[in-house]
């Protein structure tokens, strides 16, 4: 199978596989809003943000793995794929050692972060405990996941996943009406875990049987010393991006509260399904793009890089543009007025979804040139000002300052860092081009928002499903239209007309 064929399948698999998890996902939060109280549903909001940060001790391991399995994988070397995956099986369980005893270091700490009344929560240890547990055993066989992803065939993870999930999902939902008891509810994950990561390793031996060969206990130690760096520097990079998006529920619980986080997550669960929909798309590519720098040239590398940041931009400026002018009216609908955040608030949400996505596509191409150490200092900063200024600002001016404290962050860092880091390391050119572009794009995103503002305030029909329904269409008509005028007589605009019509709109061809 093709390099585009696989891009192909790994993103139409990818897609179908988010929109079923989207539908499950809301289905069993739904069923856990009307059964169990809003304090359980922030606290699995805060446990989740708890054992993001503990992810730490994982160090940016996958994204290192992968990279290092390009080259082999290209040339067809087993035996130095058995080395990377025999060093990348010890050290995910040593990873998932250390997180257990950083999980129950921090045991005694978690009454700290939660602002709620005793008696309102019970059980809080155990459900802390099998949070832990589900986040350990994560850690145990699924290290071989690495070696299909990297393999370009992300889409049968995508599919052990989705499987996996929807089985998960049926059974919550199923146990909810029951036996209402969030603890329950949190074993059925851990046991579907287990079963996910045992069904992945046996797919892994039967794709690539010479996995079980036996290998000298001799190892290239200059790949060594090279997967030690790139650990290193991506270590850094996890960090901030743990510390970043991870810190927001904890601060939220502790100068807040519990309901808070509860409310926050319903947003997020929006917000992250979307973006996880499109990321997709590029993750699914990332694969491809490390096996084209392999293989291709780099004036290629870059067209491709041109088509997928068009692309990228269309997507997160559309989907921005929804976000902001419809979530509201969707969840009111949904749960209530009781669990709507403001406008201002919103806003604020929906700039970091807007600046976070708009990485994606960079970050992708960074990952595949291994272009990790150019830039480790970056993370470092940005999570200084994102602590300091998350602090300060939720305690002045509340919730919003906490959305405020990330956008701000990633502005006065990661925003311009990483372009500039891709642009020179990887494709040996000026990055300025690159701003232009984007500042480009964000003027005719505004121009976008505006109109699709002023006709939906004209809306006004009685049914409030009908109401809700002829905004969405509204706002995503509108919107296209106006990206379609400013950029129709565009070269990038071409390349993705053509890219439709290739391969009809799935994804686009990575030769």
């Amino acid at each position: 199978m093709s390099r585009t064929e696989k891009a192909k399948k790994n993103i139409a698999y990818a897609l179908i596989g988010q929109i079923f998890g989207i539908l499950l996902s809301f289905g069993t939060r739904t069923a856990f809003i009307h059964i169990l109280n809003a304090n359980y549903l922030g606290l699995n909001g805060l446990f989740s943000n708890v054992l993001s940060l503990l992810s730490l001790a994982e160090l940016g391991l996958s994204n290192a793995i992968i990279f290092s399995l390009y080259s082999p994988l290209a040339e067809n070397n087993t035996s130095r794929i058995n080395e990377i995956m025999r060093f990348y099986k010890t050290s995910y369980r040593v990873v998932g050692l250390v997180v257990a005893c950083l999980g129950l270091i921090f045991l005694p700490f978690i009454h700290h972060f939660i602002n709620v009344n005793s008696g309102e929560v019970k059980n809080l240890e155990i459900i802390y405990l099998l949070f832990l547990g589900n986040s350990v055993v994560s850690y145990f066989n699924s290290y071989k996941r690495a070696l299909i992803i990297a393999s370009q065939n992300q889409y049968i993870e995508t599919v052990n996943l989705q499987v996996f999930n929807l089985l998960k999902n049926v059974l919550q939902i199923a146990f909810l009406f029951i036996i209402p008891n969030f603890i329950v509810f949190l074993i059925i994950q851990i046991v579907v875990t287990l079963f996910s990561n045992y069904s992945i390793s046996r797919k892994a031996d039967k794709l690539f049987p010479y996995l079980r060969d036996k290998i000298s206990d001799i190892q290239d130690k200059l790949d060594k010393k090279s997967i030690y760096k790139n650990i290193l520097a991506l270590s850094l990079h996890k960090f901030s991006g743990v510390l970043v998006f991870g810190i927001t529920n904890l601060l939220i619980s502790k100068y807040i509260d519990l309901k808070t986080v509860g409310v926050y997550s319903n947003y997020f669960l929006i917000i992250s399904s979307i973006n996880t929909f499109i990321m997709l798309i590029f993750s699914s590519l990332s694969a491809s793009i490390g096996n084209l720098k392999a293989t291709s040239t780099d004036e290629n590398t870059y067209l491709v890089f041109k088509t997928s940041e068009f692309i990228n931009f269309w997507l997160f400026s559309t989907a921005s543009i929804c976000l902001v002018l419809v979530v509201n009216p969707f969840i009111e609908i949904w749960l209530g007025k009781t669990y709507l955040f403001d406008d201002l608030t919103l806003m604020f949400l929906v700039l970091n979804f807007f600046v976070t996505g708009r990485r994606t596509n960079v970050l992708t191409f960074k990952s595949a040139f291994g272009l990790f150490w150019q830039d480790r200092y970056k993370p470092i900063f940005e999570s200084i000002f994102n602590v300091i200024l998350s602090v300060f600002l939720i305690q002045k001016i509340g919730l919003v300052g906490a959305f405020i404290a990330t956008l701000s962050s990633s502005l006065l860092t990661a925003y311009w860092v990483e372009p500039y880091v891709l642009y020179k390391h990887g494709f040996k050119m000026s990055a300025l081009i690159y701003f232009k572009d984007y500042l480009l794009g964000l003027f005719v995103t505004i121009v976008a928002y505006l109109f699709s503002y002023f006709l939906i305030a004209q809306i006004h029909l009685t049914n409030v499903y009908g109401n809700l329904l002829l905004k969405i269409l509204v706002v995503i008509v509108v919107s296209n239209i106006t990206l379609f005028m400013a950029y129709r007589n565009k070269r990038e605009f071409d390349k993705l007309l053509s890219i439709i019509k290739q391969i009809a709109g799935l994804s686009y061809s990575v030769k």
